[in-house]
């Protein structure tokens, strides 16, 4: 996954491309400076909770960006964004 995460990031730009990380998992230095929002590993009795303000702060972050035009409309992009509204 995490590889993925580098094609897209380098694609697309940092700012357009998010991942989330369990809590406690180390992760490359190539990430260093890039906030990935984290949540609590799956055996934790907080771990809905945990999802569901992972959720609030990507759902924030992208209605941040929707008036700035970092997001373009490639095809793609125009058929997330539709599923995300």
């Amino acid at each position: 996954m995490l590889f993925e995460f580098g094609l897209f990031a380098g694609g697309l730009g940092k700012e357009k491309a998010l991942y989330v990380i369990e809590e406690g998992i180390k992760i490359p230095s190539d990430l260093s400076g890039i906030t990935l929002p984290s949540i609590l590993k799956m055996t934790d009795k907080n771990f809905s909770k945990s999802i569901n303000i992972c959720i609030k702060k990507i759902k924030k972050y992208i209605k941040s960006k929707e008036n700035t035009f970092h997001l373009g409309f490639l095809p793609s992009t125009a058929l997330a964004y539709g599923y995300f509204k």
